[in-house]
């Protein structure tokens, strides 16, 4: 693997790590004490970040090797080469004080209802476990560099390095399919015993855009099933939209007059694990608090 990708997925281990947290907007470069930075975030200098993002792939030094530019193209393909779409994205702000528009990232998914706008000061939230994820990203990014470094000490005739390459490929055929890699290094995990992941377990053939098919379809009918719970709970149903209109058909008549989404996570986390008797009292507490935010 190249460099720029181990650090690429070093990257998104760590944004994954961050996922189950609550939602945050981090500047790229740190801009000011009160404002939230990722450098902060993730315990290192910016001097530090800056270097890391470029071997990553994600920035690009100028000409004076010093100051760095955001790639946000490449930060678009690294989330969808580690399909870690929902658990970041960036934006270009203005910022009270600055003449140029700043780069932010979101990390986090949780209470995206209380998500402040990019760049405003105050001190970040709690992420979940931050010790343990900011340790294992330096010693990962140590053991990384370390390799490289015994390599450039130790140089692979290429010979023998085209040869290497030819033998990785005919061991593992899938390596360079994203959907069948991401399918073995995410999802099965979950399902299979550690010892059988490093088996060739793949069938003779596997179609590539039929798993892909699959997998959506059993995430639009997880989704569906929770919608259609939360409407039991609520006692509403969804109204029926256009496929022309420009109206959110998650909306559920009864919540649209606050604005609140089927898809709102607080609606989830307040409604769903609610016991029987107390639907009713829940859900008139939850309209009230709605209606107050």
């Amino acid at each position: 693997m190249k460099t720029n990708a181990c650090y690429r997925e070093i990257f998104a281990e760590f944004v994954e790590g961050v996922k189950e947290s609550e939602a945050q907007w981090y500047s790229i470069k740190p801009l000011h004490n009160d404002i939230p930075s990722l450098a902060d975030l993730m315990e290192v200098s910016s001097e530090n970040l800056q270097t890391l993002l470029v071997k990553g792939g994600l920035g690009k030094l100028g000409r004076d090797k010093k100051l760095m530019s955001f790639q946000p193209s490449k930060f678009e393909s690294f989330r969808s080469e580690f399909t870690i779409e929902e658990a970041c994205e960036t934006t270009l702000r203005y910022v009270k004080g600055l003449k140029t528009k700043q780069w932010f990232v979101r990390l986090g998914t949780k209470y995206f209802g209380d998500l402040c706008v990019p760049g405003t000061k105050g001190r970040a939230p709690r992420v979940q476990n931050i010790r343990s994820l900011r340790q294992d990203f330096k010693d990962t990014i140590s053991a990384l560099a370390s390799q490289r470094q015994a390599e450039a000490e130790h140089p692979v005739p290429r010979k023998e390095q085209e040869e290497q390459s030819t033998e990785g490929e005919i061991e593992d055929p899938h390596e360079s399919d994203l959907v069948l890699l991401r399918v073995q290094r995410v999802l099965l995990p979950l399902l299979m015993k550690e010892e059988f992941l490093n088996k060739d377990f793949w069938a003779p053939e596997v179609d590539s855009a039929a798993v892909g098919a699959a997998l959506h379809s059993i995430v639009t009918e997880l989704r569906q099933h929770q919608d259609d719970s939360l409407s039991v709970i609520l006692q509403t149903i969804q109204a029926p939209t256009s496929p022309n209109t420009k109206e959110n058909p998650t909306v559920l008549p009864t919540l649209k007059a606050y604005g609140v989404s089927l898809d709102d996570r607080r609606v989830h986390e307040l409604a769903l694990p609610a016991q029987e008797g107390r639907m009713t009292t829940l859900r008139e507490r939850r309209v009230i608090q709605l209606k107050e935010a």
